[in-house]
């Protein structure tokens, strides 16, 4: 499930928990909170999802390891995401059948 909007953390967080509540997310037996590295949504797992496991969205990791590679100028690690990222996209790291 997705919620977009243009405003601020503050304003959009109830909106996420709310959709949450609507679609029953609250009761089920296993909960994740998933979100890219930013800090305002760990801060919304924190205040509105705080029984829910906090995961990284590995796309977005993958992404900052691979600007940092660049930036810093290391090719090998560069072709190692990439590599990664390939598999990852590939479907290689799916888990069961």
């Amino acid at each position: 499930t997705g919620v977009a909007s243009m405003a601020a953390s503050k304003e959009f967080a109830p909106m996420v928990a709310a959709e949450a509540r609507e679609r029953g997310f609250f009761q089920a037996g296993r909960k994740a909170f998933v979100a890219d590295g930013m800090a305002y949504n760990w801060k919304i797992q924190r205040t509105h999802f705080a029984d829910f496991e906090p995961v990284a969205d590995l796309l977005h990791v993958l992404c900052y390891l691979y600007q940092a590679a660049v930036a810093v100028g290391r090719g090998a690690v560069v072709g190692t995401v990439r590599g990664v990222a390939a598999r990852v996209l590939a479907g290689a790291g799916q888990q069961g059948g």
